[in-house]
């Protein structure tokens, strides 16, 4: 990122901080990210303000090249005949997990049920699985070494771990819905549901209704 200074027909001097980039074709292009304002305004707030946003650039910059940098430490020596391709994807998504603070859920489940894996963990890679790449339960753990977690648990584990989910579910989407509504408030004058399974049986069409095939294969709605 830099500082952008644009002369405007009556010797206005704007400034903004851009952000410099190539599309898919090469070509350069120029994203605006903050609009500064007018250099002639800008003096009776700073003694220098070319210095002053220049260095605010910089420093946008060298924030936006730690947010996008993945550090992996790691004494292990690498087999060349191993395949040690990584999915780096799922960062992005961690932050958003780990503010949940989702511990005290899995913890009093795996008090309830005397279990030796982590089921956060577990619930952790699900998810991660899911978005990434959805796929059977099996398929996503075959897959497993694919993160950079050292994700712990057997398949057995992992299955039965679906159980307990399930047992503890409206506890657990309930807290789900208010921990993340506290950190990301929801919008829920509008709602969706899905109806794909449910028919109606009528003698006429209507705006609403028509007639057609179902999944219970019944061939007149």
């Amino acid at each position: 990122m830099y500082l952008k200074k644009t002369k405007t027909s009556k010797g206005r001097i704007f400034l903004q901080i851009v952000n410099g980039y190539r599309d898919q074709d090469g070509k350069s292009r120029q994203e605006v990210i903050k609009k500064v304002g007018f250099l002639d305004e800008l003096i009776n707030d700073y003694s220098d303000p070319i210095e002053h946003f220049t260095q605010l650039a910089k420093d946008m910059t060298e924030r936006d090249l730690e947010d996008r940098t993945v550090i992996h430490e790691s004494n292990k020596e690498l087999n060349k005949d191993e395949n040690h391709l990584r999915n780096v994807g799922y960062l992005a998504l961690k932050p958003i997990l780990d503010n949940l603070k989702l511990t005290p859920i899995f913890n009093a489940l795996e008090q309830k049920h005397k279990t030796e894996a982590s089921l956060e963990s577990i619930f952790n890679f699900l998810v991660y699985s899911q978005i990434i790449s959805p796929s059977s339960k099996r398929s996503s753990f075959q897959k497993k070494h694919l993160f950079f977690e050292n994700f712990n648990f057997s398949e057995d584990q992992l299955y039965r771990s679906l159980s307990y989910f399930g047992d503890s579910y409206e506890s657990i989407k309930d807290s789900l819905f208010k921990l993340t509504n506290d950190i990301y408030p929801l919008d829920t004058s509008t709602t969706f549901y899905d109806g794909t399974n449910f028919y109606f049986e009528i003698d006429k069409e209507d705006d609403h209704r028509k007639k057609g095939p179902s999944k219970e294969k019944n061939q007149t709605l």
